[in-house]
């Protein structure tokens, strides 16, 4: 989505946990996120529909979040 809106390929790599856990012994900021990897191994699904209901509020969506961003933080390089 962020690739689309600012024009470019996209790209990405991964690294498995126990690549995570040898980078870890080198990098202690590291080694505190093995311990939450788990929140990676699993799409999270987000409902908001109550607090939308209680406090009449409209979330912004990924792609305006992201579109508003480079409208405003980054100059589109030609």
């Amino acid at each position: 989505m962020a690739a689309k809106i600012y024009g470019t390929k996209p790209s990405y790599s991964t690294i498995n946990k126990l690549m995570l856990r040898l980078v870890g012994f080198f990098k202690k900021v590291v080694a505190g996120t093995v311990e939450m990897y788990y929140q990676y191994d699993h799409d999270y699904h987000f409902d908001s529909s109550k607090f939308e209901k209680a406090f009449n509020f409209k979330p912004t969506s990924y792609y305006d979040g992201i579109l508003k961003l480079s409208e405003t933080m980054y100059e589109k390089q030609n």
